[in-house]
């Protein structure tokens, strides 16, 4: 299991504000996943269990036969619990940015409607921040 932690915080999607603010937010969080996913030694080591480079990843538009890969979303609050579809709402810019990572050739949103993802949300009380945990079943 790969366990990423970000100091990020999710912005609920009841909070209103210019659509120009909350697009700069997940271009920042993408950014940031990209980086911690591309420097993660784990994915390296999976990566070329499969046989690919971690900069292209699969490369291709299908996961490998078998592959499944389970993706858990924590988000830690100190203070006040999100509603659940809240949170699943807020953490669609993580969704599409992880999912994006395995599937890069993909067109932008649909890499995480491939049928190699079970993805689950929790919510933990701590300090505030994103874990982000990958199982990966079905390795060669």
């Amino acid at each position: 299991m790969i366990e990423i932690s970000l100091p990020i915080r999710l912005q609920s999607p009841n909070v209103k504000e210019h659509w120009t603010k909350t697009h700069k937010r997940n271009k920042r969080i993408a950014q940031a996943i990209g980086f911690m996913f591309r420097t993660n030694t784990g994915l390296a080591r999976i990566a070329q269990q499969l046989g690919v480079s971690t900069s292209g990843w699969f490369g291709k538009k299908k996961a490998p036969e078998g592959l499944k890969i389970k993706v858990t979303f924590i988000r830690l609050y100190a203070a006040k619990l999100m509603d659940f579809d809240n949170f699943v709402y807020s953490a669609k810019c993580l969704r599409d940015t992880t999912c994006a990572f395995f599937f890069p050739d993909l067109a932008p949103g649909q890499a995480d409607c491939q049928k190699c993802f079970d993805i689950h949300y929790l919510q933990q009380k701590g300090a505030s921040g994103i874990k982000i945990l990958i199982e990966f079943t079905g390795l060669p």
